[in-house]
């Protein structure tokens, strides 16, 4: 996983019918994730669905599964696992809620699907055993309804996909801070102790914390930080642990200002010391001092300045504005600072600004 997220290349999620046991190929030359790296899925239910697609087909819906696959080897918990780790994706009348959802006193649509899975099977091998079954249409009860309740929000399905498979497949936890990263921090966990007695920014999720005592009885606490590039175990200290004790909740998004130094009584053993621990979600708002627009001369022209007037107006706030003008013949560049507009630099108006051929911002602290 992590050599393609290097090269850039796709690692798509585990699907139903698609999947084999172990990480495969598919037509499109694309890796899909395999069944059997589903924790709690089973080898033998692994293999048994997938010689029951190859056998008769793709399956078309949740129902179409359970008729065909034996649910004592395929049981509740296999499927359960099956819904979180996103399988049943594919089949996109449903989202993965509406298969563990259950409204007070009912039943999940999981459970009504094994049910009727089991039900249906019971009575097709009653009517083949009736003498009247070739003279009659052997009526087979209905399918389960399907409840109606809103989608999992993103972070919570990536919780699951982690619980289950060990990787976040559909996104990364992280991704609504992409700009904040890109912008306030100038390392990542994995190279952060390269950083030799300098002072740097990161930023990540805390995925474990614990808060434990030395022999004076003074309070200490050992934390973990995860971000795209991976982990990094953190230890927080006197006057810093004192400053920053109330952000070390498992869960947080947090934005780290610290130096890289040595520890102590140990030469040339490093570590991140955290000065300061802030709520990633408000950095971008504190820290936002100006907003800065690269433009190609070549690029300006009436509809371009039209468009660009739009795009700032629709967003005003604090956030200074300038624009820096290139020329790519010529070494030239020309810094020009708005003294009418001062800009809100949401998601949104940087995303309007992405959309404008050649240009590129930046955002200053």
């Amino acid at each position: 996983m992590e050599e393609c997220h290097r090269q850039g290349i796709q690692v798509l999620g585990p699907d139903i019918n698609e999947s084999q046991v172990n990480f495969d190929v598919n037509q499109a030359q694309q890796i899909r994730f395999g069944l059997g790296a589903i924790k709690g899925a089973g080898e033998a239910a692994v293999r048994h669905i997938i010689t029951a697609r190859e056998a008769e087909g793709s399956f078309q819906d949740i129902f179409s599964f359970v008729e065909r696959v034996d649910l004592k080897t395929v049981n509740k918990k296999t499927l359960e696992c099956l819904v979180m780790a996103g399988t049943f994706d594919s089949f996109q009348r449903y989202h993965r809620r509406q298969y563990l959802f259950a409204a007070d006193g009912e039943q999940s649509l999981l459970e009504k699907a094994i049910q009727y899975g089991n039900q249906l099977k019971q009575e097709k091998a009653a009517a083949q055993q009736s003498l009247f079954a070739a003279d009659s249409d052997v009526q087979y009860r209905q399918k389960p309804s399907i409840p109606a309740c809103e989608p999992y929000e993103t972070l919570e399905k990536l919780r699951m996909e982690k619980e289950v498979v060990g990787f976040y497949i559909s996104g990364h936890p992280l991704d609504q801070f992409k700009v904040e990263l890109a912008n306030f921090c100038n390392c990542h966990t994995q190279n952060v102790l390269t950083f030799k007695r300098q002072e740097v920014q990161l930023a990540g999720l805390l995925t474990a914390c614990t808060i434990k005592y030395n022999k004076q009885g003074k309070p200490f606490a050992l934390f973990t930080l995860e971000d795209y590039e991976g982990t990094l175990d953190i230890a927080l200290f006197g006057e810093d642990f004192m400053r920053n004790q109330h952000m070390l909740q498992k869960g947080t998004f947090v934005y780290i200002a610290g130096i890289v130094s040595e520890r102590y009584n140990q030469k040339d053993v490093w570590e991140l010391r955290p000065q300061k621990i802030s709520l990633l979600s408000e950095v971008r708002e504190k820290m936002s001092k100006g907003l800065v627009l690269s433009l190609p001369i070549e690029k300006i022209d009436v509809d371009f300045a039209e468009k660009f007037e739009k795009v700032i107006t629709r967003y005003p706030g604090q956030c200074n504005l300038s624009i820096t003008i290139t020329d790519q013949e010529e070494p030239i560049r020309v810094e020009l600072l708005s003294k009418n507009y001062r800009v809100n630099p949401t998601n949104e108006l940087l995303d309007s600004l992405s959309q404008l051929e050649g240009a590129a911002y930046r955002l200053c602290s």
